[in-house]
């Protein structure tokens, strides 16, 4: 998920209701983020440090056998860290281990990708909350036009559609964290 205004708006209702099943969160929170408020609730793992440890992350994303999360925000504090290695295998097949990453990022942040954003950007996958030039649809393998940075309504976004590979415009619900 990628945008510069409401990078938090698409985690909330992904990082609350993922479906019926049951799924642990690791929320990596280097900067000041509404996922904190997340501390203490059941399944969720929370990492506040700009420098996580390889032990802490593997600590929080082995507990429990279900299928776990790993939300990022402020994904621009972690460009290249310790965990570097362990979140692009998570990007590259995290998916087949039953583990899912989703990253907020700026356009210009993942314009020059490395390191694990560059391997999560590869999947082509993700959100656009608020592109800001034509450039930032290379970040989902699409081009955008003038017309779709223009008038941007809060509460939606731009993301490919897997069956017809056209943009689309998609609805994120407002979720309040408790």
């Amino acid at each position: 998920m990628w945008g510069s205004t409401g990078l938090r708006t698409c985690r909330k209702p992904y990082g609350r209701s993922s479906g019926v099943r049951v799924i642990r969160l690791v929320v990596l929170a280097p900067g000041d983020s509404p996922l904190r408020h997340l501390d203490g609730h059941p399944g969720v793992r929370l990492l506040t440090s700009r420098t996580p440890t390889a032990r802490e992350f593997t600590a929080a994303l082995e507990t429990g056998s279900e299928p776990r999360v790993v939300l990022v925000d402020d994904a621009d504090l972690l460009i290249l860290p310790e965990i570097d290695q362990d979140l692009r295998a998570l990007a590259e097949s995290g998916k087949d281990r039953g583990i899912g990453v989703a990253a907020a990022a700026t356009g210009d942040t993942m314009a020059g990708a490395m390191g694990w954003l560059g391997a999560l950007k590869r999947q082509r996958r993700g959100v656009l909350l608020d592109p800001q030039s034509l450039m930032e649809g290379d970040i989902l393998g699409v081009r955008l036009t003038h017309a779709h940075l223009r008038n941007r309504r809060p509460g939606r976004g731009l993301t490919v559609d897997t069956r017809s590979g056209e943009l689309i415009n998609v609805q994120i619900p407002e979720t309040e964290l408790d």
